[in-house]
């Protein structure tokens, strides 16, 4: 049988470590003020994705599809709204590209998070005290708990709705 200083202490820490996952991601992106905590790394964006972004001191979003983004210069492949196709890194104030969520990334962190809360379960059932000649059965929610819970998040991930966001690109200053 687990002591219950032990089940105690790790119930606390998977607590605070799902507490600190859960949070980490804020609220969602707004339209103009976007915290820099969250900003993709230039390298991890392909040629084609969709950005939008501000030239100069104009505040006019401009909306194109990269073709190359270099550490001096970012070229557009097709914009309907641009002056021209090359803008240098200096002159882009706010440098944004559009990324989508899938139901298989959905899946995956609804598993994740059920398995973990299913543990959670597990834990905090075994941290109880037992005066029948059944305790040792709980030690079963080890084995069934996580299981359970990763099913139940997996569905729960597929049923959410997908949708498209904007996320900022760190300057190429910051990265290098």
């Amino acid at each position: 049988m687990l002591r219950p200083a032990i089940v105690g202490t790790v119930s606390v820490a998977l607590f605070g470590s799902m507490t600190v996952v859960a949070c980490r991601g804020g609220a969602p992106p707004m339209e103009t003020g976007i915290p820099v905590v969250r900003a993709v790394a230039p390298s991890t964006i392909a040629p084609g994705a969709t950005i939008r972004f501000v030239a100069g001191t104009d505040s006019r979003l401009i909306v194109g599809h990269l073709r190359n983004l270099t550490p001096d210069s970012l070229i557009i492949d097709r914009c309907t709204n641009c002056d021209r196709l090359r803008y240098g890194t200096r002159e882009i104030s706010r440098l944004e590209v559009l990324r989508g969520s899938s139901r298989g990334r959905h899946f995956a962190h609804g598993l994740v998070f059920g398995a973990l809360a299913g543990l959670i379960i597990a834990v905090l059932d075994n941290a109880q005290p037992c005066h029948t000649d059944v305790c040792d059965l709980r030690l079963l929610a080890f084995f069934a708990g996580p299981p359970f819970g990763a099913l139940i998040g997996g569905i729960i991930g597929v049923s959410l709705p997908t949708g498209e966001r904007w996320e900022p690109v760190a300057s190429q200053r910051a990265v290098q």
